[in-house]
């Protein structure tokens, strides 16, 4: 029996797993209506409220057990607080607020009733932090427990992939490789956990989703971005073959999570280890301090890694340097089977 799993096999019908389950649910409030009619109705001034000129940004992602998450690593909770987060990160990475999720849940044979109250309060609390309402969804019989969440929400401006530049400063936000040290820590299963190691677990079961700096640096004007999800050197390939550019990475710039050490497997898993949520964005360098302003003012640490520069070969896209020389190939990390998280 894997440990996030309920020993109760108890199972009510559908209709009433949805009331035992909409329970757990915050109220949705006065502009939105949730379960109970055929669709959800959203009005149009949740989304005015970001201003005139908005844009609606849609997102969907599929957390499927084994693949995305794995049940003897995670809590209930913790899995449906994730299946939020990742959600509201992709809007994030847009310069927007989420504002409602529809959620999708596929229900295995051994996913007992308690099991998914308990994912339910997790996906409840991702949604008050970040002032997301859950509208509804579906529920149905699957071989595997996944869940399905769909975000909308309102950005404006709105930042894309494809505005990198030459030139442009590349940065990223917090630290990496914190959450796939922490999954390799609990594979290891070793324990007692120090600091810096229960902190890595964190980030692995409970990443943050960066929606106000993601809103402040689009009023900043950055180019590009994205939350690096897939490893950064994986993520910072999108903006590349987006905008049409190359990069450096200075390795000694790349803000490692505490428990990693500066070698060559320390800057593999910080680099293709994914799962970290935080943005990866392209600015011009004449918007440095406005940058290093917005994130003291939020009390997140940003860091300059590098610079965006004109196209080369696909092998050379990417040049990992230290001390003005190419210390290791990108193309190498990349090609491993290390080189970014799979979803297939």
């Amino acid at each position: 029996m894997k440990d996030g799993t309920s020993v109760s096999k108890k199972r009510v019908g559908e209709f009433s797993l949805i009331d035992l389950l909409s329970k757990e649910l915050p109220d949705v409030g006065s502009d939105m209506l949730g379960i109970g009619d055929d669709c959800a109705i959203i009005s149009p001034d949740v989304f005015l409220s970001a201003g005139a000129g908005s844009e609606i940004v849609l997102s969907k992602d599929l957390l499927v057990d084994g693949r995305h998450f794995d049940r003897s690593f995670s809590e209930p909770a913790d899995i449906g607080w994730k299946a939020i987060a990742v959600n509201a990160s992709d809007v994030a990475a847009m310069g927007g607020r989420p504002k409602a999720v529809l959620v999708g849940l596929m229900v295995s044979d051994d996913a007992a009733d308690d099991f998914l109250q308990e994912v339910y309060r997790g996906l409840s609390a991702a949604a008050m932090k970040y002032g997301v309402c859950i509208l509804g969804g579906d529920t149905v019989s699957s071989p595997a427990f996944a869940l399905s969440i769909t975000v909308v929400g309102a950005a404006k401006p709105c930042v894309r992939r494809s505005g990198g530049e030459p030139g442009n400063d590349i940065w990223v936000s917090g630290s990496l490789g914190g959450a796939a040290a922490g999954l390799r820590l609990l594979s290891e299963g070793k324990g007692p956990w120090s600091d810096k190691e229960a902190d890595a677990i964190r980030c692995h079961r409970r990443p943050e989703a960066r929606i106000p700096l993601g809103e402040a640096l689009a009023e900043c004007g950055v180019t590009a971005m994205l939350d690096v999800s897939d490893g950064l050197l994986q993520d910072l390939g999108h903006i590349l073959k987006a905008s049409s550019v190359s990069a450096s990475i200075e390795l000694n710039q790349v803000p490692l999570h505490g428990v990693l050490s500066r070698t060559l497997e320390g800057y593999r898993e910080a680099l293709t280890g994914g799962d970290d949520y935080e943005l990866l964005f392209a600015a011009s360098p004449e918007i440095r301090q406005a940058i290093v302003r917005c994130g003291e003012k939020l009390g997140i640490p940003l860091s300059r890694i590098g610079a965006l520069e004109e196209k080369r070969s696909a092998e050379n896209s990417i040049l990992l340097m230290e001390q003005g020389k190419e210390a290791v190939s990108a193309s190498q990390f990349l090609a491993s089977d290390k080189g970014g998280f799979s979803h297939f």
